[in-house]
């Protein structure tokens, strides 16, 4: 094989140098998006470049055919890995390059160069193949097959095809991609355009102009990787980033117009981006007056709010944050918008409050029983600490009445339930209203809209519920009454709320009865010390009235001596003038005696009189106690004489008798002047 010096090769050895050190560098970046694609683009344009470069070096023609034909491993590579790498670089198609897919790109080029490389059997890519002297190099010159037309007609296909993609890439991207976009395009477009106008003869040279303009491609590429990041930050992932956001973004430029949105955008407006693109934000936005209106608002400074959306019953809540996108030199040059779905947030966080505020109610319904004195004035305390906490429309408690036959209202809030309290409402217990449901089942009714609720019955007083909860009072297993909670809200309650309330329901029943319990004891402790205060009375006015002893004792100098009277004198325990002092004698809250006394000399100290009080107080103990002992005495004499009696009269055998031992024996006992026995039966006396 035999060359010729040929100082055309020079710029193509370059383009293969160039060519080369780019695939080294995508190659190296071979996990970015297009990275292995580009390395095998520019390695076929660095073979195609050099093949090309040995063909114009050889002398002879069978050189010229085989270079010819390794040129073209390069050429059939070349658009469809520009394809692949468009397709991956911006990620519009990529579900089509499967294995399949690229399967049947392939089946051009090795169809091709197969045509190649038997191409004097058929002459399908060339024919009339002969050397040309042009000055004084040995120039290839062919005619081009139908195969070759067709080949170059689908090779043009490829690579608008790509450059299409790009182009979308450098219409619709921020300046960074733009630049991007831009390097390929130019890095693509100049060996398109030369092989345009050499394939068509446009241009009279001998010379295959393509792989010289790959030097400006590799010089392009090469630029773009080192300047704008070529596969470093690429599209696709751009538009991966955009799309699997869970956000809502949407991005404006300088004149309100939308030129970017999201999937979750264009669901959260229900219309598609082709037809928001290009729109001002306030028309796209129309379906969303409040975002609109913070879009607009927005235009002079970033914001961050929280916006509800969405009519009644589907609205959910959004975290709105408006801020501005700006290029290299901090010019402002769009809007960016985004909208994160916080409504279950928000939701966990009412939830958390609720339970935050259940359990403080609780508490503090615990605390007020220890703080509270009344079964009323409990319930009363009880219904407002609930409004309070939760701002319900109406709280209110019913308590069985002794019959279990009337819920009678006990505490109510607001001015509703003073009027109801005032005419002592009560409702008569039955299976069709909502509360008679519940207290004959002991189960908790929710009614989440009383419009529909078929047990619920308006009340003139209380026009505006909307929802409705009703709990048992119930202790061990006993419903002894319900909490009646209404709400201006629809749905205000959830089933979390009627557990939840359940357990406070049950708390306070526990604390009614226990009130209850408290006041039936204290109650009846009242009536035992009013009946101890009436047994001490008769007791002491009985012993007082007794003829055997004197009312009470002088102590004077003179001695001691029996009195019957008492005076009136200073009887509230204060000293009198004169040196008088009468201190009661007090025994269960009842007066059973006066301590007397007189002195000569000046009134009686602060300290005297606090003395003689405490010894009228363990007087009267002491007074007590002998009384007992007498009653005792009195009562076992009395037992042993009625045992001797009867012991006498069983020992006696006939009526007389026995008459006569029982009149002797009552005589004794009794100490009477007179006892008479007769028999009356058949005396008509």
């Amino acid at each position: 094989m035999h060359w010729q010096y040929v100082s055309y090769a020079l710029p193509l050895f370059a383009a293969a140098a160039i060519s080369v050190a780019v695939a080294a560098f995508a190659w190296r970046r071979r996990t970015a998006p297009g990275a292995t694609a580009l390395a095998l683009l520019m390695l076929a344009a660095a073979e195609w470049s050099l093949a090309y470069a040995l063909r114009l070096a050889s002398v002879d023609l069978p050189a010229k055919i085989f270079w010819s034909q390794v040129r073209y491993v390069g050429i059939v590579v070349t658009s469809t890995a520009w394809l692949v790498f468009a397709v991956q670089y911006t990620g519009r198609g990529v579900k089509w390059l499967t294995r399949r897919g690229l399967a049947w790109l392939a089946i051009e080029p090795l169809a091709v160069l197969l045509l190649v490389w038997t191409n004097k059997y058929h002459h399908l890519i060339w024919t009339n193949i002969e050397l040309e002297s042009v000055g004084s190099l040995l120039m290839w010159r062919a005619s081009h097959g139908a195969a070759w037309w067709v080949h170059t007609g689908y090779s043009y296909l490829l690579i608008l095809l790509g450059d299409f993609l790009i182009i979308q890439v450098f219409m619709r991207s921020p300046r960074l991609y733009r630049e991007q976009a831009g390097a390929l395009l130019l890095g693509m477009s100049a060996p398109l355009l030369v092989n345009v106008l050499t394939t068509f003869n446009l241009i009279s040279t001998p010379l295959d102009l393509t792989p010289f303009a790959f030097v400006g491609m590799g010089l392009a590429l090469a630029w773009g990787i080192f300047h704008p990041r070529l596969l470093d930050i690429v599209p696709v992932a751009r538009e991966a980033i955009i799309a699997g956001l869970h956000d809502g973004l949407i991005v404006l430029d300088m004149q309100g117009r939308v030129v970017e949105l999201n999937p979750v955008s264009q669901q959260l407006l229900g219309r598609p981006a082709k037809e928001v693109i290009g729109q001002l934000a306030v028309q796209a936005l129309s379906s969303w007056p409040a975002l609109a209106v913070h879009c607009h608002d927005a235009r002079e400074r970033e914001r961050e709010v929280e916006i509800v959306l969405g009519e009644e019953g589907t609205q959910r809540t959004f975290d709105l944050r408006i801020s501005f996108l700006r290029d290299s030199q901090e010019y402002v040059t769009g809007r960016l918008i985004m909208l994160r779905d916080i409504t279950e947030r928000k939701r966990a966080e009412e939830a958390l409050r609720r339970g935050t505020r259940r359990l403080q109610l609780a508490a503090d319904v615990a605390r007020s029983v220890a703080v509270t004195h009344g079964l009323e004035e409990l319930l009363d305390h009880t219904v407002n600490l609930i409004q309070d906490r939760f701002e319900f429309y109406h709280v209110g408690i019913f308590l069985l009445d002794e019959r279990g036959e009337y819920a009678v209202l006990k505490a109510a809030t607001g001015e509703a339930g003073r009027m109801l309290l005032e005419r002592g409402y009560q409702l008569k217990m039955d299976e069709i209203s909502i509360m008679g449901r519940v207290i004959s089942t002991g189960q908790p009714s929710i009614a989440l809209d009383v419009g529909a609720d078929a047990v619920h019955f308006e009340h003139p007083l209380l026009p505006e519920t909307r929802s409705r909860i009703v709990l048992p009072l119930q202790v061990g297993g006993r419903v002894t009454g319900v909490l009646d909670v209404q709400s201006r809200e629809p749905a205000a309650f959830d089933e979390d709320d009627m557990v939840a309330s359940q357990a406070i329901a049950d708390q306070l029943a526990v604390f009614i009865e226990n009130a209850r319990l408290l006041q039936e004891m204290e109650q009846a402790l009242r009536d035992l010390e009013v009946a101890s205060g009436r047994y001490t009375a008769e007791s002491w006015a009985t012993v007082a009235q007794r003829r055997d002893r004197p009312g009470g004792y002088r102590y004077s100098r003179a001695g001691i001596e029996p009195v019957t009277g008492g005076r009136a004198e200073a009887q509230d325990g204060e000293p009198a003038a004169g040196g008088v002092l009468a201190v009661p004698i007090t025994l269960r809250d009842q007066v059973i005696g006066m301590l007397d006394l007189r002195s000569e000399g000046e009134s009686f100290s602060p300290e005297t009189v606090s003395l003689v009080k405490e010894v009228a107080a363990r007087l009267a103990l002491a007074m007590e106690n002998a009384r007992l002992l007498e009653d005792a005495q009195r009562r076992a004499q009395r037992e042993q004489l009625l045992r001797a009696g009867t012991a006498h009269m069983r020992e006696s055998s006939d009526m007389e008798t026995v008459l006569k031992t029982a009149a002797n024996e009552m005589y004794a006992a009794l100490e009477l002047d007179e006892i008479v026995l007769r028999l009356t039966i058949g005396n008509d006396e």
